[in-house]
């Protein structure tokens, strides 16, 4: 699923605290994401979970988007996050 995006013509960089939540289980992570235009580079850090990780996270260029995506082993999950951006 899409989290979040930001167009690739006006910011490099994103950071961003997630927090990804089910019933009963809990995860954290910050994830740094820069771009060249065509291509996506990103680090996760800092991660925590109650129970082990059960959400990943990537990155894309789409036409003219910077893309963060996650994917869970649960069917449902509700995910938060703050951003920074930095301009090109």
């Amino acid at each position: 699923v899409v989290v979040n995006t930001f167009p690739k013509s006006s910011y490099r960089t994103a950071k961003y605290l997630i927090q990804v939540s089910t019933s009963s289980e809990f995860q954290s992570s910050e994830i740094l994401l820069l771009h060249s235009g065509s291509e996506t580079y990103m680090t996760e850090y800092a991660q925590l979970s109650s129970h082990g990780v059960f959400t990943t996270f990537e990155s894309d260029v789409s036409e003219s988007q910077i893309r963060l995506i996650a994917s869970s082993s649960f069917e449902s999950c509700s995910i938060s996050f703050k951003r920074t951006l930095i301009s090109v």
